[in-house]
C-alpha cells in the first residue's frame, strides 16, 4: 500500500474520530436541555439586604437547599470525565463570620455547602479544594465574601500549582 493510500486512511479515521466527539457533544447538549429548567422571567433570584432580617436567613437555607446549580455542576463534571479530564473542584469559602451573625452556623453551612461538595468530589473521585477551615477567617477574603484577598489569591495559586505538577494531596 502506498503512502497515498495511508495518509487518505488516516484523514479518514480522523474525521470519524471528529464525528464522533460531535455525537457525543450534541449527546450532552440534549441531556443538559432535558435536566437542566432553562431561566425565564418567573424564576426566582436569590436577593436579601445587608444584614439579613428575620425571615431573610431561612430563606437563603431553603434556597441552598433546593439550587438547581448542583445539577448544572455535576453534568460539567461529568462532560469534562467522560472527555478524559482531570478536574479539580476548587472553591472559595463561604463567608462565615457574616453567615454566623444572622444565624446560620458552621455546622448548617457544612450541611448546605461543604458536605455537598465533598459528596460530589468523592462521587467522581476528584479532588476537592473547599477551604472550609477559612470559612471564618476574615483575612482570606474581602468585604462579605465577594472577592480572595491577597492572601486567599495566594493561597489559591499554591493549590493550582500543586494540582498542576500533579502534587496535591
Amino acid at each position: 500500500m502506498g503512502p497515498c493510500a495511508l495518509y487518505g486512511r488516516l484523514a479518514l479515521g480522523k474525521l470519524e474520530e471528529f464525528v464522533l466527539r460531535l455525537q457525543d457533544h450534541w449527546k450532552m447538549a440534549r441531556e443538559i436541555r432535558r435536566n437542566l429548567p432553562l431561566p425565564d422571567d418567573s424564576d426566582e433570584e436569590l436577593t436579601f439586604q445587608t444584614p439579613i432580617e428575620g425571615g431573610q436567613a431561612q430563606e437563603l437555607v431553603s434556597y441552598l437547599r433546593r439550587a438547581s446549580e448542583w445539577g448544572s455542576l455535576e453534568l460539567v463534571i461529568e462532560a469534562l470525565k467522560q472527555l478524559g479530564a482531570r478536574p479539580l473542584l476548587l472553591s472559595m469559602p463561604i463567608a462565615g463570620g457574616f453567615f454566623d451573625r444572622h444565624g446560620i452556623s458552621r455546622e448548617m453551612r457544612h450541611e448546605l455547602y461543604y458536605g455537598r461538595l465533598q459528596r460530589l468530589a468523592e462521587r467522581y473521585g476528584m479532588p476537592l479544594v473547599d477551604f472550609e477551615d477559612e470559612d471564618e477567617d476574615p483575612g482570606f477574603l474581602n468585604g462579605v465574601g465577594a472577592h480572595l484577598s491577597q492572601r486567599g489569591w495566594r493561597s489559591y495559586d499554591e493549590v493550582l500549582d500543586r494540582f498542576y505538577h500533579a502534587a496535591l494531596d
